[in-house]
């Protein structure tokens, strides 16, 4: 007990001798960013009044500019030339294409696409593409469709009428807009096709469907997954080998399955593509093993089992896409038996791919997240700190959630330090920036709770960077911008707690970072399908976002990828959400493959499902289910993600008896029929 508060005493007289001051730019405000015109000055809105703000980074350059606009309560941006493009509404014409440098004079209509005012409703990523605008927009006479725009009105224009006449080629959110090499993709849903892949060159002729995948009007429905070598990879069905990747590289010859790696019906669930050494590094399952570490050179014959990290059907789930490359050898997180959820090495090799730490002894999980780096300035940069370093988040039954740091090598790794003292999280992973001289983050010192902090990587130098939150309110503040030579950050100082509205302040830093964080993501449900929608903070350095989901907040699925187009605001829709609550959250990729996670939201979906009963006996799990079809798939998993039991059923009824390798645990079994998924846990 004394040792306890001797370390929170001597936490507040660091903390006070180290703390900057924060400047307060606006006060409850609710101030969402919509996007960066250049390094000095931001475009945001206010969530209280829907007008439009700019900040240049200093409380009398943060203002209201103009009322000539409000903005939806999930505007669509990108920013092209210095202009701020994004959805608007105003009486006249609904909800249409606006532009703004940021003052008043400077903001206007572009087109007044659906004209009056019915509203065209602009959205699907707004990609920047050959110095155009991509998005889609709905008409009366053709429904919605690709649209592109130069800025003017003369220059917004029809791509193509995909599905002629005044049907729509797809819903609202559903593109799936991406860039890879000298194309444009995008995904269509025709009467003709289904839902298939499809890409443009810039020009009506050039729009073109690559390959109806699964025949006739049936859908392969494409996952887009990243690029490599110009590449599109994507995942897809094509009725016949389940769902496994596909690459193209815009041609209908070049549009092929890289490889049926779960021969048969049965999907390989590929994801998580990084490339490494001129590879592509992911993750994948088949018949033989749980999802494990896979390599690919591009060809078929060139895609192989680099190591079963963990035999057996449960899988080492490796999580790649924040991995960090130190020197030749590539560090991430998988699970094993013996070891659990820790961080792991590769040099490209099977004899190379090796468990690097073990981070809390024997089966416990570190569940080490990985946090790389960036240049100063716009663009990708260095993954490294100081060029040789790498911080990265990890558990421990003796000190809870903690920062470590490693250079890569066992002795160079180690926690920088347990900032609240004891077992609680001293990190917590709301948004961080790496800089020259440290890491700000989000933190808890047994004291300032939820408050900034600031690390060079050792213990003295983890000092508390700012507190603008009061004590009684456990916030969190969140980083998310560098402006004008300073960090900007969200936090409430809880003098208007009637109102969920945010006030933004600034810190003075002596060097730029890049941000990697998530403003704000949100949800709303309509109908049958679960619409989400996230404001980025400075995120050019972006590659494409994961949308995963889970049904009981803890095991998560990937469903959907959506590409970074320049701007602020992104959207996605899960059409076929599980039937009640449902938990989201995203994976930020950055263009050198860094990785880490938002915030999880929780939706209601009142899709009807399935039926399903548990019964755990010992060793045993007895399921009942009931199907309104003849045919599902289940799956049972454990806490940390694993695959122990997948299966095909059969039959309207039936009943299945499982043989568990342990019976202490919690499980998650996820049924699922067509589009409806159902999911319970039993311990």
């Amino acid at each position: 007990m004394k040792k306890t508060l001797l370390t929170t005493v001597m936490a507040v007289i660091i903390a006070a001798q180290a703390m900057t001051q924060a400047t307060q730019l606006a006060n409850n405000e609710g101030l969402e960013m919509m996007g960066m015109l250049n390094s000095n000055k931001a475009i945001f809105y206010s969530k209280k009044t829907n007008l439009l703000w700019v900040s240049n980074g200093t409380a009398a350059g943060t203002q209201s500019f103009t009322n000539k606009v409000r903005i939806p309560d999930i505007p669509v941006t990108t920013v092209l030339n210095g202009v701020l493009y994004f959805s608007g509404t105003d009486m006249a014409g609904g909800t249409e294409l606006w532009a703004t440098d940021g003052t008043d004079a400077g903001t206007r209509l572009v087109k007044d696409i659906y004209p009056g005012g019915i509203s065209s409703t602009p959205d699907d990523r707004f990609i920047v593409f050959n110095n155009r605008i991509y998005f889609s927009a709905e008409t009366q006479a053709n429904g919605r469709e690709i649209w592109t725009s130069d800025g003017t009105a003369a220059g917004t224009v029809l791509l193509k009428d995909i599905n002629t006449g005044t049907g729509s080629s797809n819903l609202r959110g559903l593109y799936k807009t991406t860039l890879a090499g000298n194309f444009l993709y995008f995904v269509c849903n025709t009467p003709g096709e289904g839902e298939e892949l499809w890409r443009t060159d810039g020009t009506a002729a050039g729009t073109i469907l690559l390959k109806d995948i699964k025949p006739a009007a049936l859908s392969s429905t494409p996952i887009i997954l990243g690029t490599y070598n110009n590449k599109l990879i994507f995942s897809a069905d094509d009725l016949t080998h389940g769902r496994e990747p596909w690459l193209s590289d815009g041609t209908p010859a070049g549009t092929s399955m890289l490889k049926d790696i779960a021969t048969g019906a049965m999907s390989s669930s590929a994801d998580n593509f990084i490339e490494f050494n001129g590879k592509m590094l992911f993750a994948a399952s088949n018949f033989m093993h749980g999802q494990e570490l896979w390599q690919s050179d591009g060809t078929g014959i060139g895609t192989t089992l680099l190591k079963d990290i963990q035999p057996g059907d449960w899988g080492s789930s490796p999580l790649l896409i924040n991995a960090i490359k130190v020197g030749n050898k590539l560090f991430f997180a998988a699970y094993s038996n013996d070891a659990g959820m820790e961080l792991w090495q590769t040099d490209g090799t099977t004899a190379g791919t090796q468990l690097f730490m073990d981070i809390e002894p024997g089966e416990g999980d570190a569940i080490p997240i990985l946090l790389p780096a960036y240049a100063n300035g716009f663009g990708p940069g260095n993954q490294l700190f100081q060029g040789n370093k790498f911080f990265f988040g990890a558990f421990t039954t003796a000190a809870g959630y903690e920062l470590y740091i490693s250079d890569g090598s066992v002795a160079g790794t180690r926690m920088v330090t347990n900032l609240d003292g004891d077992i609680g999280d001293g990190l917590t992973l709301n948004g961080y920036y790496i800089s020259g001289s440290g890491i700000y983050f989000n933190g808890d010192d047994g004291v300032h709770r939820g408050e900034l902090f600031k690390s060079d990587g050792t213990a003295a130098g983890t000092v508390l960077a700012a507190s603008v939150n009061l004590p009684s309110l456990d916030g969190k503040t969140m980083p998310f911008v560098i402006l004008n030579n300073s960090l900007l950050f969200f936090g409430d100082d809880g003098n208007n707690p009637s109102e969920e509205l945010n006030d933004l302040y600034r810190l003075n830093i002596n060097d730029v970072v890049l941000p990697v964080n998530i403003i704000a993501f949100k949800g709303k449900n309509e109908g049958n399908k679960n619409i989400l929608a996230w404001l980025t903070g400075n995120a050019v350095n972006f590659d494409r976002f994961i949308i995963e989901r889970s049904t009981d907040g803890s095991n998560f699925t990937a469903i959907g990828n959506v590409q970074w187009n320049g701007s602020s605001n992104y959207s996605f829709s899960d059409p076929v959400a599980a039937s009640g609550v449902n938990y989201y959250r995203l994976k930020l990729i950055d263009s050198d493959n860094s990785f880490r996670y938002s915030h999880v939201i929780t939706l209601r979906n009142n899709n009807k499902s399935p039926g399903l009963k548990l019964v755990k006996n010992n060793n045993n799990l007895l399921v009942n289910y009931q199907l309104s079809s003849n045919e599902a798939n289940i799956q049972v998993t454990d806490m940390s993600g694993r695959v122990m039991y997948k299966n095909r059923i059969t039959g309207n009824n039936g009943y299945l008896n499982i043989e568990l390798p342990s019976a202490k645990q919690l499980l998650v079994v996820t049924l699922q029929e067509g589009t409806s998924i159902i999911s319970k846990s039993v311990f």
